[in-house]
């Protein structure tokens, strides 16, 4: 076997460096990459929560609002104005119209809440997976809830005016069951059963989204 020179060695011993360099920095490349790929998914991921909740939280301030037992005259005389009605206290129609006027100025705020919530949700379905949607489900099934009471309130009292018990027992306990849920009259006597059932959605909708937001952020 011949002896290498010392020059050889010299040669040798790089060839070796270089070939086990190599791969190994290929190595750190892809490690690098990998985890600048998780910071910009894990980033992501953060702000499209924080997107979606502030979406629900809007949401959910739009049916307080909706449901604010508070009506002044001031706001009564903006949402005749704003649907083009010209009634006088004294007119016949005057109670259910302008109350009618008043609800349907109010629901364009859900409204609005909801585009936002909608916009939310196709990037959040896009991103993580349909899920989100049944996720969210409840809390659209609890305003078309309140949507309902709303038109059957104003239906009856359009159609009979606010009775008394003696006169028509059925139409009072429609209408009072619709108050219910229309109006936040809520106290320690008389809990707010939907305001307590709108709280628990929006507690469930956080269980799903604040644990992404934690494991995002510890990414």
């Amino acid at each position: 076997m011949a002896h290498l020179t010392f020059p050889q060695i010299i040669s040798l011993v790089k060839d070796i460096i270089t070939g086990i360099a190599v791969p190994i920095t290929v190595w750190i490349a892809y490690q690098g990459l990998s985890t600048w790929r998780k910071q910009l998914q894990g980033n992501a991921d953060l702000e499209l929560s924080r997107l979606v909740l502030r979406s629900v939280y809007k949401f959910r301030e739009a049916i307080i609002q909706v449901r604010s037992p508070g009506m002044f005259q001031s706001e009564i005389n903006e949402a005749l104005e704003a649907a083009e009605l010209e009634l006088e206290e004294s007119d016949r129609d005057y109670g259910w119209k302008s109350s009618l006027a008043v609800y349907h100025r109010r629901m364009n705020y859900i409204l609005s809440a909801k585009t936002d919530l909608d916009t939310a949700l196709l990037e959040a379905e896009a991103m993580w997976d349909k899920e989100i949607r049944l996720v969210i489900k409840p809390l659209y099934d609890h305003y078309i809830k309140l949507y309902v009471a709303i038109r059957r309130y104003h239906y009856d009292l359009q159609h009979s005016k606010r009775p008394n018990k003696t006169s028509s027992e059925e139409a009072y306990e429609s209408m009072s069951k619709c108050e219910t849920i229309m109006l936040d009259m809520g106290d320690e006597d008389n809990p707010d059963e939907y305001g307590m059932k709108l709280t628990k959605i929006i507690e469930e909708i956080e269980k799903y989204i604040r644990p992404k937001m934690k494991r995002e952020h510890d990414k």
